[in-house]
């Protein structure tokens, strides 16, 4: 055996009992209880990263409402009943309100940019304090003429298509298309035009043939499917 092959297995043995230590050994300390995992992935084996509630419901039963595991090198609390998020997440909000951004969606997807993905530090403070100087109650008072011309809007298209919106069946596309004149598609329209004119001064006037429209909900999908917890393995090695 050469000198660099020792050293690659001494370093995954030693990882590996690094590993066996923090998941097995080391006290739990004040942590809630939970299942034991394994070196190196904790209970990432166990969990089915998109549908990850069946799982958790079985541990709930079994270790109570609030438990803890480990994904990969992260610890997770689970929260099991409305009561318990209620009470840390709403009543001990200042001690519980961050969390660690998805490292694909925030910054390879968003440069780190994206507000919802943001840790709760001095710099989601900064565009809290922004976005508040438009959507806060007084601000937004400036938007109810908009709102309600488009409101108006909705009400024509559902009272002209509506017996078609409803017939129609709901197939999504690849992108998460809808039938033009799906009732989904009338409501999505009016939520796109607020936004769009509050941030950029336009309406979205159609929904057929206006490929900017379809653009954005591509983008926002794409955005959706990448942002979806348990979409990547780096997310739970990365933070």
């Amino acid at each position: 055996m050469s000198s660099v092959e020792l050293v690659f297995l001494v370093s995954i043995v030693a990882s590996t009992l690094v590993a066996f230590y923090f998941n097995h050994v080391r006290p739990r300390g004040s942590l809630p209880p939970g299942p034991v995992g394994i070196p190196l992935l904790g209970n990432l084996l166990q969990v089915n990263a998109l549908r990850p509630h069946p799982q958790f419901r079985e541990w709930a039963a079994r270790y109570g409402p609030i438990f803890s595991l480990r994904m990969g090198p992260q610890q997770m609390i689970v929260l099991n009943t409305a009561e318990a998020a209620d009470e840390l997440l709403v009543n001990r909000s200042k001690v519980y309100s961050s969390r660690s951004p998805p490292h694909v969606a925030q910054d390879i997807v968003s440069d780190g940019q994206r507000m919802v993905l943001l840790p709760y530090d001095r710099e989601w403070k900064i565009v809290r304090r922004s976005v508040h100087s438009v959507l806060s109650p007084a601000p937004s008072k400036r938007l109810r003429e908009m709102q309600e011309l488009e409101s108006r809007v909705v009400l024509y298209d559902l009272l002209t298509h509506g017996d078609t919106s409803v017939r129609e069946t709901f197939i999504q596309g690849p992108n998460w298309e809808v039938p033009e004149r799906h009732w989904f598609s009338i409501l999505r329209r009016y939520t796109t035009s607020v936004v769009m004119h509050m941030a950029y001064g336009q309406r979205i006037h159609r929904i057929v043939d206006n490929p900017n429209l379809h653009k954005i909900y591509n983008v926002m999908a794409n955005f959706t499917r990448v942002a979806q917890p348990g979409s990547y393995l780096l997310d739970d090695f990365v933070h």
